[in-house]
């Protein structure tokens, strides 16, 4: 296949996908809606609303925007409040959708998306962090920092920084470097379990 008729392709799926989905019946999550349980805020949803709102700076279709839009506005009050959301949760999987938010909030300039964003800003304020800084990957799993979680926080805990505070560059360059510290570590220490015939395999690291 040629490279336009990849991207052609693609195109139709993802049509595909947003025709076919609501936020409370997402078709890319389909293992969500055979469940039979309702739609929550969550970080896979974020990853497909996030591709949609690119697409939408690529191509400047508003099927891409009106659909994106509608499926945040499911979720987001006017005073700010996530349906299903709970800060105290302190879940870095639920900020990852936050991204999404400050590109509304540029387009339309909706006071209720910056309201929702201080909203999840309020959770990395007080999510558990490591004696090195890192934050916890969940509440539920004490001392541990995952890669991934890097990813589904660290961008949001930077923007509203950023935006006010440009020191906030430097603070998350320091947390990343911990992260760094961190899967050397591991590596060096799966190496040595590989040696002895042990396998410890890392995705996430209790650090104390």
């Amino acid at each position: 296949m040629t490279h336009e008729e990849i991207l052609s392709m693609l195109g139709d799926y993802v049509d595909y996908l947003i025709a076919n989905s609501s936020a409370d019946a997402p078709m890319w999550n389909i293992e969500k809606v055979r469940s039979g349980k309702p739609n929550k805020w969550n970080y896979i949803d974020g990853c497909m609303i996030t591709a949609c709102l690119s697409l939408y700076k690529t191509t400047g279709d508003e099927k891409y925007l009106s659909f994106s839009r509608d499926f945040i506005d499911y979720f987001v009050q006017p005073d700010g409040s996530i349906k299903t959301y709970d800060p105290k949760e302190y879940n870095l999987d639920n900020v990852n959708q936050g991204k999404n938010l400050f590109t509304l909030y540029d387009i339309f300039g909706d006071e209720k998306y910056r309201r929702a964003i201080d909203t999840i800003r309020s959770q990395l304020l007080t999510q558990p962090r490591t004696k090195e800084g890192n934050f916890w990957h969940k509440d539920i799993y004490p001392w541990q920092v995952w890669l991934d979680g890097t990813y589904m926080a660290q961008p949001f805990y930077m923007e509203p920084e950023s935006r006010d505070n440009k020191n906030a560059y430097h603070h998350v360059l320091y947390l990343g470097e911990r992260i760094e510290r961190i899967d050397y570590r591991l590596l060096r220490l799966d190496a040595l379990y590989q040696a002895v015939g042990g396998d410890i395999g890392f995705f996430g690291a209790r650090i104390n």
